[in-house]
């Protein structure tokens, strides 16, 4: 008799068993489901990166035209050893060109497809660019090898967006257009180390 009464006693390891024999298959699933839709959205995110490259391209480089030209203005200067009205006609036009609707636009454009270190780094561009143009004065070597800086670390931020994110340079190798001893470089290093 009392094999009988302890066959009808709920044995928990048949319980466990059959909760597991059932829940296995869902829990599978539902995980299947995740990874599915993980990769669904990053195809989806691969695919749209490929459509807007060459946009993004094209308002890259037109949201950095200005920066470029008005530190043109200052190459213009050592270059020929005197102040002369290109300098002026440089800063003049990079200006211009950033008061003008058109670059509105493109800037517009920049922070809707632009990633986000690029967005920042164009925003402490911008501001940096437009406290130097509200100051209206020469600016000392040290505002301007910032602004030079923060152009670097833009044109980083555009070469890890367009797709060398592994890159091993830093900002200041991206305008570095000398050797090793330039004296722009090493009076970055001086400021900034």
């Amino acid at each position: 008799m009392e094999t009988l009464s302890a066959m009808n006693e709920p044995n928990w390891t048949d319980a466990v068993s059959s909760i597991g024999i059932w829940a296995t298959p869902i829990v599978v699933a539902f995980f299947g489901w995740l990874l599915n839709r993980k990769w669904n959205r990053d195809e989806q995110k691969r695919k749209k990166d490929e459509q807007l490259h060459p946009d993004r391209l094209e308002v890259y480089n037109k949201c950095m035209e200005p920066f470029v030209l008005a530190l043109m203005a200052g190459n213009d200067r050592q270059a020929q050893g005197r102040k002369t009205r290109r300098k002026i006609d440089h800063v003049d036009q990079a200006v211009k060109t950033v008061l003008s609707v058109e670059y509105r636009k493109n800037a517009c454009m920049l922070m809707l497809i632009g990633s986000d270190t690029v967005v920042r780094s164009f925003n402490e561009m911008f501001q940096s660019f437009c406290s130097m143009e509200a100051e209206n004065t020469d600016v000392d070597a040290r505002s301007s090898l910032d602004s030079i800086e923060k152009l670097g670390t833009l044109i980083l931020e555009i070469r890890k967006s367009v797709g060398d994110e592994s890159t091993e340079l830093e900002s200041l190798d991206m305008v570095h257009q000398g050797s090793q001893g330039d004296p722009c470089r090493s009076r970055m290093s001086a400021l900034h180390g």
